[in-house]
């Protein structure tokens, strides 16, 4: 006779829930390196528009959270436009002030955050250049 064993609800509840943990914890995980990554990215774009821009990264990270609040555009979007607003060397603190809501309504209709910002620069002048040709990708 073959020994069968009977389900355990005990041990399928501890189960589950070592699961859920190891679950969270691979989401917390990711979730921070994506943070860390996302900050030496504008770490780096502000390094390479010599800080035109006149914020600190601290301040850089708060208009991030600030404009990833609006539920249309999401924080993944908020740091690539805030990434290249910085990059582009084309905003001093004004002017982000002044084109932040162009940028924000050019995103929840669609366009890239890279797009947005390239559409709030050509408005305000026509450049030679790529404002880009620069930056990290």
């Amino acid at each position: 006779m073959g020994v069968t064993s009977k389900p355990n609800p005990a041990r399928s509840v501890i189960f589950f829930v070592l699961l859920l943990l190891v679950v969270a914890a691979s989401t917390l995980a990711y979730i921070k390196q994506q943070e860390r990554l996302a900050r030496e990215r504008l770490s780096e774009a502000l390094v390479l528009s010599n800080r035109r821009i006149g914020m600190s990264l601290d301040e850089l990270l708060a208009l991030t959270e600030q404009i990833g609040s609006n539920s249309e555009i999401g924080i993944g979007n908020a740091r690539e436009a805030v990434f290249w607003i910085v990059c582009s060397g084309k905003f001093a603190r004004a002017d982000v002030q002044n084109k932040l809501p162009e940028i924000q309504l050019l995103i929840e209709h669609g366009a890239s955050p890279k797009n947005a910002v390239h559409g709030a620069i050509l408005v305000a002048e026509k450049p030679d250049a790529d404002p880009f040709a620069y930056c990290p990708q």
